[in-house]
């Protein structure tokens, strides 16, 4: 599986949502920088080793262990662009407005 495939896929669940309504908000989970939870989540980062992923359509991620690929902020923040971007784009194609935050 490629990240391509992974946002088609998320695509076709959202979807129907888009045809529904006029307006959707796709909300991902953000992290406050100054949490208790970020820096628990920063102190347990520290003590393995994390590996930066590039995300681009052609990566593919079928044998990345999801907690590996998901384990550095920024990879998760690279990913969650990508699929915003790749949400958006069909849904202005079909006149729909989909706000991401």
């Amino acid at each position: 599986m490629i990240c391509s495939d992974v946002s088609m896929e998320f695509n076709k669940r959202i979807e129907p949502y888009l045809m529904k309504y006029d307006e959707t908000l796709l909300v991902f989970n953000a992290y406050l920088e100054n949490s208790v939870k970020n820096c628990i989540r920063m102190k347990r980062a520290q003590a393995t080793p994390t590996i930066e992923y590039k995300i681009t359509d052609s990566i593919n991620i079928a044998k990345v262990n999801m907690k590996s690929l998901l384990s550095y902020s920024k990879t998760k923040d690279l990913l969650t662009a990508y699929i915003t971007n790749r949400t958006l784009l069909p849904a202005q194609a079909k006149q729909r407005r989909v706000f991401a935050s």
